[in-house]
């Protein structure tokens, strides 16, 4: 029997455009970013907690012959995700009066002259013949199945299984089980500068045994890397960004370097106010590292019971009828 496969990941890019009514003073810059900030957030919302989705209640089991208990296979259906996508579709179109609410059932029964015991799986959940006929032309053709091939129970010979349950409408933030997406978070992405000659003579000169090489490694995601360069030193290593949108901002880079941190910075300079330490000396980072406040980056992990762009597509309409002006400055697109 087949293994649940309809679940997938995602990731996207999200650049927001200049807004014009704010300048590129590095205060209105952290303001863009609080307001690019709020707006990623409340799109997570919405694809998490209000895209319409359908999911199964009313659950009940009239027969059961088989050896699986009731509790359990409550547990099992209550969790089978549906293909709704094309019944949310035509609810939210007003194509017709339809509440968002379809009988299915379950009801097999294992011949008597078999000689093993048939397989029941989320796949022989079928809409009830007695309506079907009730529902609308695309809900007819494209009825609410399972998403997942997911097994329930055996049934012996000349043994029966019949259960009904219902697929209602309804949002992420009543129950999990209406979300499209099971999880999803965003990041600022960032700005990484290094300071090749800098971070060479630091790392030559240091008594902590620190290497060009171990630097590297620090990096688990493969931001940096060695360019050849032609130089009379044999020794010369030219460490160049090579992967900036990789970069999630763990620091590890700039805490094996020991290159001292803002608290560290502010500490020192509040010692030298008070006559205990000379004041430090400004110099260039050897790695900087900083949020950029108009592109994030988004991996979602989807449910199954829709495709990624249709709930993107959803989720992004949500957002321009919410927030018209901002929504209109941001592009995304897919990169995974």
């Amino acid at each position: 029997m087949a293994q649940p496969n309809s679940h997938s990941f995602a990731s996207y890019v999200f650049e927001f455009k200049d807004d014009d009514a704010l300048t590129t003073t590095p205060t209105d810059t952290s303001i863009l970013l609080d307001k690019n900030v709020a707006w990623m957030n409340a799109l997570r919302n919405v694809m998490m907690g209000h895209i319409p989705n359908m999911a199964l209640t009313n659950i009940t089991i009239h027969t059961n012959e088989s050896l699986v208990d009731h509790f359990a296979l409550l547990s099992k259906l209550e969790m089978i995700v549906l293909r709704s996508e094309v019944v949310v579709t035509t609810i939210m179109a007003g194509k017709n009066v339809f509440v968002g609410e379809v009988p299915l059932e379950i009801d097999v029964t294992c011949p008597e002259d078999a000689t093993d015991v048939l397989e029941v799986s989320s796949f022989d959940m079928v809409v009830c013949s007695s309506v079907l006929d009730t529902l609308p032309t695309e809900i007819q053709q494209s009825p609410p199945l399972a998403a997942d091939d997911i097994h329930l129970l055996n049934v012996k010979p000349g043994k029966r299984f019949h259960a009904t349950m219902t697929a209602s409408i309804g949002v992420g933030e009543l129950h999990a089980k209406w979300s499209h997406v099971a999880n999803t978070s965003y990041v600022p992405r960032a700005i990484v500068i290094v300071n090749s000659d800098a971070l060479q003579k630091h790392c030559s000169s240091s008594a902590n045994g620190l290497t060009i090489d171990a630097f590297m490694n620090t990096c688990p995601l493969g931001v940096f890397d060695i360019e050849d360069v032609v130089s009379s030193l044999p020794s010369k290593r030219n460490v160049v960004v090579m992967n900036e949108d990789k970069c999630n901002m763990c620091m590890r880079c700039v805490q094996y370097i020991g290159q001292p941190n803002e608290a560290t910075t502010v500490t020192a300079h509040k010692s030298a106010k008070q006559g205990e330490l000379p004041l430090p000396a400004a110099s260039p980072p050897m790695v900087d590292i900083q949020q950029k406040h108009d592109v994030f980056g988004m991996f979602a992990h989807f449910t199954g019971s829709a495709s990624p762009e249709w709930v993107m597509d959803v989720a992004m309409n949500m957002m321009n009828a919410q927030y018209p002006e901002q929504t209109q400055l941001v592009h995304y697109r897919r990169v995974a």
